[in-house]
């Protein structure tokens, strides 16, 4: 089974909209008092250690597991008593979870980063059990039941029940994605998974609806593999293992340039009339002075996103056509270190690590497995007979931006493809 999630927003009611408001802030509360509970086990554990050559066992210690300890210490803290019970118990899971990453505790160690800490108005986790009744009123409007408040929550906001049923607007298009997700969970062909509920830009809430379904079923040859270059003329090219013919150039970075250069230069003219605009059409607040000018720069960041999905759909549509088992993308994590060269700087621009997200989750739909490989000598390697130039002039393998030339076997491909 997969899992996937699609964002619908909650209509606005004043009673439910305080309500929610609520439980966000006092949510990361929860999460931030987690992260110090066990961030502060961590270092006694340390200190016991240093002291008596062992770890302690929380067991021991705590008479009960880690966890437990600090569910227990929340349950008994009355601020938080007004939250629906597993609303606190998945805050609480969500921050040790996220502080028990490898990654994440390899690095406070090395001193890297510092404690995680959770904003007031982030988003707080939601259980499946806790979103109950899905419907359909009509195209782009559904109701739903969402669990939020305790037995004390329901005295607190004087009402007879925890549940509120809640409206979500999705798209009007009867055939689009969001409402084609929330048809299939009614009809039971999809799964209703843990989700979230969140506050965006706009001071708008909405239900960050996860779903299972099943892999789509393909025929796969797990030997196969189809190979994915970035380049800056062309933000991905594709090739297959078993096809020394087969190549394709997807996308144009120009069009991506051209957009980012026109919706540029209208929001720089824009921010510029503002300071001429009359007082109804600026305000006074530089929220509603700006306001005009971020929805053009939002304009850009869903131009690149939409172009991510029509190009991770492409090529994912031909590994399954061509029954790639293994897609294999460059490994392009360094690239912020070294920015100031005009390839790697478009690269960051460009949001190669969203279009890369994208590839993978689509290609699990079919089973298609992704790896990051080192990109060290990809461009540097002749495909043919695996000779790197490293010590050879540039000017003789690389004749231009576009063409590849062996100087050990004579082989010549677009420099891309051969990459």
């Amino acid at each position: 089974m997969l899992v996937k999630s699609m964002k619908y927003r909650i209509k606005f009611d004043k009673e439910l909209y305080k309500v929610l408001d609520d439980i966000t802030y006092y949510s990361s509360k929860i999460k931030n008092l987690a992260t110090t509970m066990i961030y502060d086990w961590q270092q006694f554990s340390f200190s016991y250690n240093n002291r008596f050559g062992e770890y302690p066992k929380p067991k021991d210690i705590l008479q009960t597991n880690v966890a437990t300890d600090i569910n227990r210490q929340i349950k008994e803290n009355d601020e938080f008593s007004f939250i629906n019970s597993t609303i606190r118990e998945t805050s609480a899971k969500e921050a040790i979870d996220f502080f028990n990453r490898k990654d994440v505790k390899t690095d406070l160690l090395k001193g890297n980063r510092t404690l995680q800490t959770y904003r007031r108005d982030g988003s707080f986790p939601m259980r499946a059990q806790s979103i109950k009744n899905l419907e359909k009123v009509k195209t782009g409007l559904y109701k739903v039941n969402l669990s939020l408040l305790s037995i004390a929550g329901r005295k607190m906001y004087e009402r007879k029940k925890g549940q509120f049923e809640v409206e979500l607007l999705s798209s009007r298009k009867s055939n689009s994605s969001p409402n084609i997700i929330l048809d299939r969970i009614i009809t039971g062909e999809y799964t209703m998974s843990d989700s979230k509920i969140a506050k965006n830009r706009k001071g708008q809430y909405t239900l960050i609806l996860a779903y299972k379904f099943p892999k789509n079923e393909v025929i796969i040859n797990e030997d196969k593999v189809m190979g994915i270059d970035l380049g800056v003329a062309v933000p991905a090219t594709i090739a297959v293992s078993d096809d020394s013919w087969y190549r394709e150039f997807v996308g144009s970075a120009q069009e991506i340039r051209d957009f980012e250069r026109q919706t540029e230069s209208r929001r720089k003219r824009l921010s510029r009339s503002r300071k001429w605009a009359g007082q109804g059409n600026s305000g006074r607040g530089y929220k509603k002075r700006t306001e005009a000018t971020n929805k053009i720069s939002d304009k850009i960041a869903r131009f690149k996103d939409t172009k991510n999905h029509q190009w991770s759909k492409f090529i994912v549509d031909e590994a399954v056509k061509k029954g790639v088992g293994l897609i294999q993308l460059e490994d392009l994590s360094g690239i912020s270190s070294n920015s100031n060269k005009e390839s790697n700087l478009f690269l960051k621009r460009w949001t190669y690590y969203d279009l890369q997200q994208k590839i993978e989750y689509k290609a699990q739909e079919f089973g298609i497995e992704v790896t990051k490989v080192a990109p060290r000598y990809t461009s540097a390697r002749c495909n043919k007979c695996g000779y790197i130039h490293i010590n050879e002039d540039k000017a003789l393998w690389r004749p231009s931006q576009d063409k590849f030339k062996c100087v050990n076997c004579g082989h010549e491909d677009n420099a891309d493809v051969n990459a």
